[in-house]
């Protein structure tokens, strides 16, 4: 199963909350635009529990959308697997386009979600918020 998700600018999957799965792993790329999305590992038996990471995923620039170039553009994919708690937001001025592949098909009964309030980070001092997020412009 393949999803294709547009997010305009100034708006959250999930804006105050954790997105969690039980079974499934996503896998994230950034077609178009940019996108940041924080993890925070929530597995007990992980090496990296409790470590929290916010990236900047970036796709194709929409200034080189037309006319077409045989310039690549290089993009990431990002694999969050079951337990790991992660959120995304459009901190830029244009929308992002997301493709995720999912390991499973959509299952209701996978989808959790956890509040930042309910989930204290070590590192934070408190739980996360977007207003954590430090934006830092492209290196050229």
């Amino acid at each position: 199963m393949t999803y294709v998700s547009v997010t305009v600018p100034g708006e959250f999957r999930d804006r105050n909350r954790w997105h969690i799965h039980k079974i499934q792993t996503d896998r994230f790329v950034v077609a178009l635009g940019e996108m940041i999305i924080a993890l925070y590992d929530h597995r007990e038996a992980s090496p990296t529990h409790g470590r929290i990471e916010a990236i900047r995923m970036v796709g194709a620039p929409y200034d080189r959308l037309s006319p077409p170039t045989k310039e690549d553009i290089v993009t990431f994919l990002v694999s969050i697997p079951p337990g790991v708690c992660h959120c995304i937001g459009n901190l830029s001025r244009h929308p992002f386009v997301l493709v995720n592949s999912p390991t499973e098909l959509y299952d209701p009964a996978d989808e959790g979600r956890l509040p930042f309030a309910g989930v204290h980070i070590d590192s934070l001092e408190g739980p996360f918020d977007w207003n954590r997020v430090a934006i830092e412009p492209p290196n050229p």
